[in-house]
């Protein structure tokens, strides 16, 4: 469910609600009721997908890998070639749920 997605995110990144209120521009009140049950703005959740560095579809749909791929040159370079197709498969997935979703890609 969205609500516990939401708390796994505020546990990944070791804070309280009151620490994630801060960082989402929001009280520690309305985080508690995201983590209950009720549905935050989509801005709010943008925000949440960006400072959490989850997938948008995880937090959204509960689809989909959790984590954001994010891979050096170095480790792509010394990867295996399995783990490379792979992680190519996954990241064109990625690519197509942020165009159904209507989602800004990222700008590096």
């Amino acid at each position: 469910m969205l609500k516990d997605r939401i708390r796994e995110v505020r546990h990944q990144l070791r804070l309280n609600q009151t620490q994630l209120g801060n960082k989402l521009g929001v009280t520690q009140r309305t985080i508690c009721r995201w983590e209950v049950g009720f549905i935050p703005r989509g801005k709010h959740l943008q925000k949440l997908v960006e400072i959490g560095g989850v997938e948008p579809r995880w937090v959204i749909l509960g689809q989909g890998e959790p984590l954001k791929i994010r891979v050096t040159g170095k480790e792509l370079l010394s990867m295996p070639l399995g783990e490379l197709k792979a992680l190519i498969n996954r990241a064109e997935e990625a690519l197509r749920t942020r165009r159904r979703l209507a989602l800004p890609t990222e700008k590096e």
